[in-house]
């Protein structure tokens, strides 16, 4: 089933399907009629396939059906027949609570749209409520929606604004008693010196919320979205009739260090040694995974992919630049020392890297006192997104698959876990993945 999502906002409307890398759009406005958008996303997929729709709007939604006018867009949502317009199943349900479905991580969550208006939802234990209070009373006579949304940032200036922000998100979280905000929308990024419980949350996430109107299993294992029942959407966590995890299955660059030879690294690379990239970067590609499942040694590698003529620096500088670039993320391998203590998990680290690399690793960042076990492709002979690492590596932890949470950074390496009954989790930021893991009822110090 190929689902497409319509995320539509007072400024831009925008698509993504299951099957499509990047999302397109086009701009809406305050005159956007329901006839106009549809014909939009017509001609932005005559060659897209898909089976259903999702829409997420800018307005009330109660039992998949638009109650009011949107406050930024045109008239005539009211009883419009979207799968009509679009002959495929279609589903509704405010734009807000689309982003805060993708959002979610677990126990009490409030999501805050900052875009052109201000869209707002609430998750408490799995149950999602979409919110209007954007136009409820702030000060001054004025709602939260003047001083947050676009004409609130306008009237205001950036450092103003951000100081309403940060004063609504303090208020609201206070008197909802969540346990942690995300602020999503277009101008979420603008957002300066969060509270501590804050989180800007990935604008990507109202398209994942969208998927999963139709397809529970995807997105994070966390949580699972169930049927509309009337003006609530339930989601129930998948790890309330599970085991107790018992183990970790960590990813080591993107989650605890930076990663170890990537493009980024390459280019400082040609830039500090005076090397063609393009000539390197192409040599690189043919030869990388043979070092990264052990075939070949570092000066194999160097031998073919730098020192393939005289070069005017040594092997060591370039060795030691190479070693140079593998540096500590702030907080998740100290926070994940702490979770191995506080729930007794077997930990064991699934990476792809080479040989030296990875020694070097180990040792410069004291990973034994964290990881039981190392299966990284250089000693195992086997790359992700080969399912047999995981296979194999569930075989060494002697733990079924609901028993294990993956963490990784790379969107396709959880979705492989996933599909053997692992819960992954997509590792974006260290507060995110302790919400995860905290949903998956694992112990975690605050």
């Amino acid at each position: 089933m190929i689902i497409l999502t319509i995320d539509v906002g007072g400024t831009h409307v925008k698509l993504l399907t299951t099957e499509l890398e990047t999302k397109r759009s086009f701009d809406s406005g305050p005159n956007l009629t329901p006839e106009q958008m549809v014909a939009g996303i017509k001609e932005l997929t005559t060659d897209l396939e898909f089976d259903v729709v999702s829409i997420g709007v800018p307005t009330p939604v109660v039992r998949g059906k638009i109650q009011k006018e949107p406050h930024n867009l045109g008239d005539g949502w009211v009883g419009f027949d979207f799968e009509k317009a679009f002959g495929k199943p279609t589903k509704l349900t405010n734009d807000a609570a689309m982003q805060a479905m993708g959002d979610y991580h677990g126990g009490r969550m409030l999501f805050l749209g900052l875009g052109t208006g201000l869209g707002s939802a609430m998750i408490v234990d799995g149950i999602l409520q979409p919110m209007e209070l954007a136009h409820l009373p702030y000060k001054n006579s004025k709602t939260f929606e003047d001083y947050l949304g676009v004409r609130g940032l306008e009237r205001l200036g950036k450092k103003k604004w951000r100081t309403a922000v940060l004063d609504v998100v303090q208020r609201l979280s206070a008197a909802l008693e969540a346990e942690y905000v995300i602020l999503g929308g277009g101008n979420g990024r603008l957002v300066e010196d969060l509270p501590e419980n804050a989180t800007l949350g990935a604008n990507s996430n109202a398209f994942l919320g969208g998927f999963r109107l139709w397809d529970q299993s995807i997105g994070t294992s966390s949580v699972r979205v169930g049927d509309v029942v009337e003006k609530t959407r339930v989601i129930r966590r998948t790890s309330d009739n599970a085991q107790q995890i018992t183990t970790l299955f960590l990813d080591i660059g993107g989650v605890l260090l930076t990663n170890g030879w990537d493009r980024k690294s390459r280019m400082l690379a040609a830039e500090k040694f005076d090397l063609d990239y393009a000539q390197i970067d192409e040599r690189h590609q043919f030869t990388f995974d043979k070092y990264e499942v052990g075939r070949l040694s570092l000066d194999d590698y160097l031998d073919r992919v730098i020192f393939f003529e005289e070069r005017s620096f040594s092997r060591k500088d370039f060795q030691d630049f190479v070693f140079a670039q593998s540096q500590k993320l702030p907080d998740t391998l100290e926070f994940m020392l702490e979770l191995k203590k506080l729930n007794h998990l077997h930990v064991i680290a699934i990476s792809n890297e080479g040989r030296e690399l990875t020694e070097h690793r180990i040792k410069e960042f004291q990973l034994g006192e964290l990881f039981d076990c190392f299966m990284s492709s250089c000693f195992v002979h086997l790359r992700k997104p080969d399912v047999e690492m995981y296979r194999q590596a569930m075989d060494v932890a002697q733990a079924k698959p609901n028993q294990i949470a993956y963490v990784d950074d790379r969107s396709m390496f959880v979705d492989i876990a996933r599909s053997l009954g692992i819960q992954g989790i997509r590792h974006r930021s260290c507060k995110e993945t302790k919400h995860a893991l905290l949903a998956l009822g694992l112990k975690v110090d605050a």
